[in-house]
């Protein structure tokens, strides 16, 4: 159902991904319902592994002969990048939740035609270090959720997010990136979406590390 003028990425894709490394955390369930324990296991193998995984990310983003550094020219060409090959990373089923259910619960495996959660993941995770690296009080933290009973439910509670913005105060680039791969994945097959756009990563990093504002200036009396 690709589009035949991305076959050939598509190709490219598919053989850089043959031998990703799989996200495995000790607890490959659903973290919503997880307990706060088991997600904090999970939250600490993310930061003990944070460090590898980012290198196998910068490998095979040189593979497109590309430096996914964190800096301004490295962020520009990850983003021009997901713009033309983001589409291609998850597995595509019509009227399925299959990958859906696969980037939630780990089920299925993200291995073989699931295989592009992984890149997923860590490019969300790259996104995230660019944010750290703007912002001096910015730090991947446990997503616990918010005085909202719905934020209990929604995708990436008791996952990785990023903390210490100024608004919001906190963001969740690993859940954006994969519902932008997805909008992806109809691009490429269907055209684009008109009923859900989607901004590019370098937007996405200077609204969520932009700086506080400053203090107003009081008046003094005399």
């Amino acid at each position: 159902m690709l589009k035949p003028k991305v076959w050939f990425d598509a190709l490219r894709v598919r053989w850089a991904l043959k031998m990703y490394p799989v996200y495995s955390p000790p607890n490959m369930r659903n973290e919503i319902e997880l307990p706060i324990g088991m997600a904090k296991e999970n939250f600490n193998y993310f930061q003990t592994n944070l460090a590898s995984r980012q290198t196998s990310f910068r490998t095979f983003m040189k593979t497109f002969a590309i430096d996914a550094t964190t800096e301004d020219r490295g962020l520009v060409a990850v983003s021009e990048w997901f713009n033309r090959f983001g589409g291609l990373l998850l597995y595509y089923k019509p009227r399925s939740a299959t990958t859906l259910r696969a980037f939630v619960n780990y089920d299925p495996p993200w291995i073989g035609r699931h295989i592009g959660i992984n890149v997923v993941w860590d490019l969300g995770t790259y996104i995230g270090n660019c944010i750290i690296a703007r912002r001096a009080s910015a730090h991947w933290d446990l997503n616990t959720g918010d005085p909202d009973p719905m934020s209990c439910s929604a995708l990436g509670f008791h996952r990785p997010q990023v903390a210490g913005l100024y608004w919001p105060t906190e963001c969740d680039p690993v859940t954006k990136v994969f519902l932008d791969s997805q909008l992806l994945r109809h691009h490429v097959r269907l055209g684009p979406s008109p009923f859900f756009p989607r901004r590019n990563l370098v937007y996405l990093v200077d609204l969520w590390s932009k700086p506080n504002p400053p203090n107003p200036e009081t008046e003094r009396a005399y």
